[in-house]
């Protein structure tokens, strides 16, 4: 059983404006999600629901940045470390492991980020080929 729109809308209220938010922008994420995961939920331990509705919510929000953002002027390189006010310094994290391209572009979002410690659980190594 696939997340649906209506367990999507539930889970993430923050997507729950029908207007910014339509039904069909929301199953299109899922879709798309679901492209990246497979369709074999039997891999995911149980957690294929939930890995496919943070995987969509990062989608919709990386939508939503890249419709601010066109050109991509806002884009980070990791998540921050330390952050000052102060004549404003940002720090970002180092990580030992090299991330794949397609972890790099999920970390940019909490949902994101949260579709990896899922897939953690579940994958020890994973290789993910996309389907667009």
């Amino acid at each position: 059983m696939a997340c649906t729109v209506a367990d999507f809308r539930v889970k993430f209220p923050q997507f729950s404006d029908g207007v910014e938010y339509t039904d069909e922008a929301i199953q299109a994420a899922l879709d798309e999600a679901q492209c990246y995961m497979g369709t074999d939920e039997n891999h995911w331990c149980g957690k294929y629901d939930s890995a496919q509705c943070y995987l969509a919510a990062h989608i919709l929000a990386g939508n939503v940045v890249a419709e601010a953002d066109p050109i991509g002027a806002g884009a980070t390189s990791g998540p921050i470390s330390n952050k000052l006010a102060g004549d404003v310094s940002v720090t970002r994290q180092i990580t030992i492991r090299p991330r794949s391209e397609f972890e790099e572009w999920l970390i940019g979002t909490i949902y994101g980020q949260r579709y990896l410690l899922l897939r953690k659980t579940c994958f020890a190594n994973v290789i993910t080929a996309g389907c667009l």
